[in-house]
């Protein structure tokens, strides 16, 4: 929300109204909380599709990408004959406004098993039933049939004519 209230003030400020130091301040302002909404929206993949991380992430990191396309979009249609300037800040108060209005759907985010600002999580399902059997129940790899790992020492590999040192084993240095 303050991101968006930031680049709208950022959007009327010109250096009729405001000076240098101002508009850097106001840009560092919406700057900061530009990098903070970013990390809160990363912050919330994982809790989305547990199971598909990446695949979220990269949908959320498209939306960056097309909030940037949009961005040059609305100064392209919006430059007409004022000529860039205008159309630059008229730009910027759209993308606040549309900011603000986004950041007015966030409480109503309702995630499963996480809930929402109005909206408790759902309980998990409680399963009454007893097991009749045990399929299903991992079984320690001691205790499954079929071939059973064995382990074989690996062969000390050689380096410059000494052997190489193993784990956890201290290193006799030798002179020359």
């Amino acid at each position: 929300f303050i991101m968006g209230v930031a680049l709208i003030v950022f959007s009327t400020l010109n250096n009729d109204n405001c000076s240098t130091g101002g508009l850097l301040a106001v840009l560092i302002w919406w700057g900061s909380f530009t990098n903070m909404t970013e990390g809160g929206t990363f912050g919330v993949v994982p809790y989305v599709l547990p199971n598909a991380v990446g695949g979220v992430a990269g949908i959320t990191g498209a939306g960056g990408n097309m909030g940037a396309l949009l961005g040059n979009a609305l100064i392209l249609i919006l430059q007409g004959n004022a000529g860039s300037k205008p159309s630059r800040n008229l730009m910027f108060c759209a993308l606040g406004w549309g900011a603000v209005a986004s950041a007015m759907l966030v409480p109503c985010l309702w995630l499963p098993g996480i809930g929402s600002m109005f909206r408790a999580a759902d309980p998990p399902p409680i399963d009454i039933a007893e097991p009749q059997d045990n399929k299903g129940v991992p079984v320690a790899p001691s205790e499954m049939t079929g071939p059973q790992p064995t382990f074989v020492a690996a062969p000390m590999p050689m380096s410059a004519g000494y052997p190489s040192m193993a784990y956890g084993q201290p290193m006799m240095m030798q002179g020359h």
